[in-house]
């Protein structure tokens, strides 16, 4: 292998393009001359990586929102596609996103391209057909929670938990204290914004009628404007504050959080602070879920866990009673917030400290060195 190894890697919306770029800042520690094309955002840009397009156009969620938006992803996979023919770079490194990348994979391999995935499909969920094609076409499979890795290789995959790219991130919060700030995550997505802001919204003025000394504060994402979220919260009376910026900055100024399901739900745990987790999707994109998903939870700090510990609001049940009802059991229940304090302990010591930049680095170089 040349000195300078060319790296294709291909990361999906904005929580991939920031393990990504852990990676590719690892990877330029190892070899500062490699050259590492991407599909990615900001951060890999930042990091050393070229950009062929741009991450965001892949941030879709549900089946049929999916199909809504097939044509473009199909002609950006086709590229993507057409970059593997043409160019055969020494590895392929896709992260998540797996219904744009396991086709990917399969044209690596056809032209000789080792792949490491990085960020595992979530195969143990639903999507097991996938585990067919994942065999036979990639050489190693990075982890990020630490239960995949026997889950994988009894399933005759080559696979090791690197570490999750959130892991030493947060420092957990101070002490429980008497709550009375509430902060909103409701997404990173424009379709998740749409489904979980105006329900918390109406959420938290439900409970503001009945304890006027609370105070509430919306996450921002950069990916969408501030005039979209402000369209939202200017029709509800009461004052909510905006917040853009990072996590660490949101969370040290809150006590209690409404938080979609996704990544947010474990950041938020690794900060230390109790939360009510809520999910809404299209009609169509539940129901088809429902049959292939063969979960009892799906917030992922639950699912770290192997355990319910913070409160599940899917759909239906998201909606503002409940999710009121919810928040007031932890506004008025101490112990019900140390219970998930300590199962958030429990959790930073399951993810332990590996970098898994630098371990997804090292598993490239064993790749790459091989005869």
């Amino acid at each position: 292998m040349a000195e300078a190894p060319f790296i294709f890697m291909v990361a999906g919306e904005e929580s991939g393009d920031q393990a990504a770029a852990q990676v590719v800042s690892a990877l330029k520690d190892r070899w500062p001359e490699a050259r590492i094309l991407a599909v990615g955002g900001a951060r890999m840009r930042e990091a050393g990586a070229e950009i062929l397009f741009d991450s965001s156009e892949l941030a879709v969620m549900g089946f049929a929102e999916v199909v809504a938006h097939l044509p473009r992803l199909l002609r950006r996979r086709r590229q993507a596609r057409r970059f593997l023919k043409k160019q055969a770079p020494d590895l392929f490194i896709p992260v998540d996103a797996p219904g744009f990348n396991i086709p990917l994979c399969r044209e690596a391999r056809r032209r000789g391209v080792p792949v490491l995935y990085y960020v595992a499909p979530q195969v143990w969920a639903w999507g097991a057909g996938r585990l067919k094609a994942m065999r036979r076409d990639l050489t190693a499979l990075a982890l990020i929670l630490p239960f995949e890795e026997d889950w994988f290789r009894a399933r005759g995959i080559e696979a090791r938990f690197v570490g999750h790219p959130l892991a030493g991130r947060y420092e957990a919060c101070a002490a429980d204290r008497e709550p009375t700030r509430i902060g909103l995550m409701p997404g990173s997505r424009a379709q998740e914004l749409s489904r979980h802001l105006p329900v918390m919204l109406e959420a938290a003025s439900l409970l503001r009628a009945e304890r006027p000394e609370l105070r509430f504060s919306v996450l921002e994402t950069e990916a969408i404007s501030t005039s979209i979220y402000s369209g939202y919260i200017d029709q509800f009376e009461g004052d909510v504050k905006l917040f853009r910026g990072d996590g660490a900055g949101f969370f040290g100024g809150q006590d209690l959080l409404w938080a979609c399901s996704g990544t947010a739900t474990l950041e938020a745990a690794l900060a230390g602070l109790p939360m009510v987790v809520l999910y809404r999707t299209g009609f169509l994109s539940y129901q088809l879920a429902r049959r292939l998903v063969k979960l009892d939870r799906i917030a992922l700090v639950n699912l770290v866990a192997e355990r319910g510990i913070v409160p599940e609001l899917i759909q239906g049940e998201a909606e503002p009673a409940r999710l009121a009802d919810a928040m007031r059991r932890l506004l008025d229940d101490g112990q019900a917030r140390g219970a998930q304090r300590e199962a958030f302990a429990e959790i930073r010591e399951k993810l332990g400290s590996l970098k898994p930049g630098a371990e997804v680095a090292e598993m490239a170089g064993r790749i790459l060195e091989s005869p």
